[in-house]
């Protein structure tokens, strides 16, 4: 089959970035909060959050293995222009583990408990990262959890079976840009060199396409 880019409202594949995170490096992530620390005299300290939708930021290094890739890297930063322009990224971490099979039609999943409700928000994407490579994207329209197992409501149905063995990975799909306008490559052989980068979630932005 093909990949599902569903519920996006950007032009999809052409604003997704293209590669895989090296897990050697293992990616490390981070909450970009904004906050304020507020005292009075003769009072302790408070720490007040402005804002309530905190924004996921995470740090991935990359190996590319061929120059192709590596040209498919600058041209979608370049094309970017580091920091000025937005794209929709799978964030590497699982975030859902499938409990049962989610049947071709169907627009709910059920995964195990873990505690995301109490964070929804009503913009969030998820991923569904296939075993043949497809990538299925959908909008979260609600998540309800009874202690024991979280369903999530899509916005778009299925157009395929999705087991608990057939996908790798079932993840926060991010609109977000790049937090450095920067991009330094280290030269492993003549063809390989890895890369760092750094992304954050423009969470006040998500408004703009939902």
């Amino acid at each position: 089959m093909a990949d599902s880019l569903e519920d996006l409202g950007t032009g999809g594949s052409a604003l997704l970035f293209p590669l895989e995170p090296n897990w050697a490096s293992n990616p490390t992530t981070d909450l970009a909060m904004l906050r304020r620390v507020l005292s009075q005299r003769g009072t302790s300290h408070q720490l007040k959050s402005l804002t309530d939708d905190v924004p996921l930021k995470f740090k991935a290094g990359f190996t590319l293995l061929n120059k192709e890739q590596e040209c498919t890297l600058l041209e979608f930063f370049c094309a970017r222009l580091g920091r000025c322009q937005r794209f929709w990224i799978k964030h590497p971490r699982r975030h859902f583990e499938l409990k049962s099979t989610a049947t071709n039609g169907s627009a709910t999943l059920v995964c195990n408990s873990n505690g995301f409700e109490l964070q929804y928000q009503g913009y969030e994407r998820i991923y569904i990262l296939m075993n043949n490579g497809d990538v299925l994207t959908r909008k979260v329209t609600g998540a309800t959890d009874d202690g024991s197992e979280l369903t999530l409501n899509i916005n778009t149905v299925l157009d395929r079976e999705v087991t608990t063995d057939n996908h790798y990975r079932i993840g926060r799909l991010l609109w977000a840009r790049f937090d450095n306008d920067e991009l330094a490559e280290r030269c492993v052989t003549n063809t390989i060199c890895e890369t760092s980068l750094d992304f954050v979630e423009l969470v006040q932005e998500y408004s703009e396409i939902s």
